[in-house]
């Protein structure tokens, strides 16, 4: 099974988990990088009109090119309760996903608001294989290994 690991990550902790999966899975990252998301006033401003309104932002993708993998985790954060805009504007330029895509996300809240994994299903127009959710009290703690571990042996027995 060839595996691919996208990931969007503004603050570092999504990159950590897709490391930690991509580790497991033996394979390399793919990045993809939004440079216009900057931590100004006017760009959150931005931002979280289109988190609400469905807007987008350019995003490049730095890595292996997932087109041809069996299996895509796909891995972002939650912003105001949805997929993070870069994410949802890579998605929207249809990329070649295969038909088994597992989703990853990473929050503040102890869990993800009810509407974050179905957001992030919807734009990747799938329904994934399995989901991981990892909050940053996980991220602190280091517990968001162990259910790195759970999912990789999860996706690995597709």
């Amino acid at each position: 099974m060839i595996t691919a690991v996208v990931v969007y990550s503004n603050t570092g902790n999504t990159r950590l988990v897709a490391d930690a999966i991509a580790d497991r899975l033996g394979v390399v990252v793919t990045v993809l990088v939004a440079d216009q998301v900057q931590p100004t006033p006017w760009a959150i401003l931005r931002l979280g009109f289109a988190v609400l309104f469905g807007g987008t932002t350019p995003v490049r993708i730095v890595g292996p090119d997932p087109a041809g993998a069996d299996l895509v985790v796909l891995a972002a954060p939650v912003w105001a309760g949805r997929l993070a805009v870069p994410m949802r504007s890579w998605l929207a330029t249809k990329p070649a996903l295969p038909k088994r895509v597992a989703l990853v996300m990473t929050g503040g809240a102890p869990a993800p608001s009810s509407r974050a994994m179905p957001d992030f299903a919807d734009h990747a127009g799938c329904k994934p294989v399995a989901t991981l959710y990892a909050s940053e009290a996980q991220m602190a703690s280091g517990g968001y290994a162990t259910a790195c571990d759970t999912f990789c042996r999860q996706i690995m027995a597709l």
